[in-house]
């Protein structure tokens, strides 16, 4: 199993540029996946990746954007199972650089998480149904998890995503 973060990249104020943002959130993760994938056929490898709610390749914003692009780059690079992390806000996120909008953020889903599971995760929570995904696959999930099909797109394989509430649900299971 490969796990990539979509945490291995920056904000696009710190990397001074939409382009600068794109080729550390995206270029760098794609490479990073196709540089750990095996050559060898017989050997099935399972990618797992934490990208994030609201990705959408077609979003003319440009943080999901890149998201949705970096989740269909992924796709296409032919691993036997890859499954995409879409979660909420990080609950618990340890950063060198508060963001007062993320701050502000998080008072809102924190307060609205007792309604709904849709808006945020505990980063721990995040963990366990990670590792809990790595070693079930696509097959393995449970349906409580409701794991949905992203559509196989121009280059790109079919793949499985889940979302906020699903990887809470996942972080139950033993």
């Amino acid at each position: 199993m490969l796990f990539i973060s979509r945490y291995l990249g920056t904000t696009r104020n710190q990397a001074g540029s939409a382009e600068a943002f794109e080729k550390i959130d995206r270029e760098y993760v794609i490479n990073a996946a196709k540089a750990a994938k095996s050559t060898d056929s017989s050997h099935q490898q399972r990618l797992v990746y934490l990208s994030s709610g609201g990705a959408n390749a077609s979003s003319p914003f440009l943080y999901p954007k890149s998201k949705g692009l970096t989740e269909r780059g992924l796709a296409s690079l032919g691993y036997s199972d890859f499954i995409a992390f879409q979660p909420g806000l990080l609950r618990g996120a340890q950063r060198s650089d508060p963001r007062l909008a993320e701050t502000v953020l998080g008072w809102v889903t924190g307060a609205l998480s007792h309604v709904t599971s849709a808006l945020e995760i505990n980063v721990a929570d995040l963990g366990r149904s990670i590792v809990n995904a790595g070693k079930l696959g696509t097959a393995g999930l449970p349906k409580s998890v409701g794991a949905a099909q992203s559509p196989a797109q121009e280059g790109s394989s079919a793949y499985t995503t889940i979302n906020n509430a699903g990887a809470i649900a996942l972080s139950k299971e033993n």
